[in-house]
């Protein structure tokens, strides 16, 4: 069967075209759509370059401030208050990462905390920068309420993401990046976008019933992974990231969704942890080497034919999709078309593989 491919560089062309054509300076422009592409390199396909008419909607509706830049309110040694001041969330999650690299280089360990932040795409994004400077780095946001407290029915709080990263010598960074809930939203809506089902044990509709409606699932609830430590996990999150922001919790989180018109007030929190003031960096990453090979080099059980560490099949994504492109659905080859007809840009070059 054929498929259709994107490169990398062309891709984040085109998206530059399309922030700058909305009223984005060329470097903001430019910086987010590599932040995008990036994205959808490391196969976080549901939080990449499919979500850009969405972004685009809210730029539109005023949801995003493109002329918003992200403002330090607060400093003491390695610990920082943002006001992403309803701006990309994007850039707001990538300057925090960048501050808290800088303060952990000069104090060891750093907390970034962002409030009024707009979506920012996959923590994981984030949390990789910090590995690929030796460090590990930690990061967590805070989304719209999709699920109920264990044992109820009612939407209180979001899926409510957590990404970890640490370097490793000679292989991709261990890359852990998963919501609180069973699945992401993100993967929700591209199941609607499909008009494709969803597994019934994912999420409840609006009667606390198991769906396999997406749909449904976007108007209903997400279940917790694990159940009660899933619903823990999640409100450990918030507390991490809106609690520490002073920002909106989950409850009171605007829609990224539903809604176009206002700042989705999200909070977001980048820890950043200096593996140098605490050992040699180099002898870590080799410890870590020969710790992901135990265990991936154990014999798997029946019905897998190979064990991955987290991260490994990220690293593998982003390796092939560089060199022979990212591979675009019918629904986001339909998206391009009509942001070609809708910002009278040129086509970015498809190909078929």
């Amino acid at each position: 069967m054929s498929k259709f491919v994107i490169k990398a560089e062309k891709c984040r062309i085109f998206i530059e075209q399309v922030l700058t054509e909305l009223g984005a300076s060329s470097a903001m422009a430019s910086k987010w759509g590599q932040l995008i592409v990036e994205t959808s390199l490391l196969g976080f396909d549901s939080h990449g370059i499919r979500m850009l008419e969405r972004y685009i909607a809210h730029i539109e509706g005023g949801g995003i401030d493109l002329s918003a830049e992200p403002e330090i309110v607060k400093q003491h040694n390695g610990c920082v208050h943002i006001d992403a001041k309803g701006g990309l969330g994007h850039l707001a999650a990538y300057k925090a990462t960048s501050l808290a690299l800088e303060k952990a280089k000069e104090f060891g360990i750093s907390c970034v905390a962002v409030q009024n932040c707009n979506h920012i795409g996959a923590c994981g994004l984030y949390v990789r920068k910090a590995a690929l400077n030796d460090c590990i780095g930690i990061c967590t946001t805070v989304s719209r309420a999709s699920m109920a407290s264990w044992g109820g029915k009612t939407a209180l709080l979001g899926s409510n993401p957590i990404a970890i990263s640490a370097p490793i010598e000679d292989m991709p960074p261990f890359l852990f990046d998963a919501a609180s809930t069973i699945v992401s939203m993100g993967k929700i809506t591209a199941a609607k976008d499909n008009n494709e089902n969803i597994p019934d044990n994912w999420a409840l509709d609006e009667q606390g019933r198991p769906t396999t409606n997406p749909a449904e699932a976007i108007t209903g609830t997400l279940l917790p992974f694990g159940g009660h430590k899933g619903f823990g996990l999640a409100m450990a999150v918030e507390i991490l990231s809106a609690f520490l922001a002073g920002g909106a919790p989950s409850a009171n989180v605007k829609s990224w969704i539903g809604q176009t018109k206002e700042p989705i007030d999200a909070s977001v929190t980048v820890i950043v942890v200096n593996i140098s003031k605490f050992r040699d960096a180099a002898v870590f990453k080799k410890d870590m080497k020969n710790w992901v090979e135990l265990l991936t080099n154990s014999e798997p059980r029946k019905g897998f034919e190979r064990i991955y560490y987290p991260g490994q099949i990220e690293g593998e994504y982003y390796e092939n999709r560089m060199k022979s492109g990212i591979v675009l659905d019918k629904h986001i080859r339909e998206m391009f078309d009509r942001l070609v007809d809708k910002f009278k840009i040129e086509k970015p070059p498809i190909e078929k593989v």
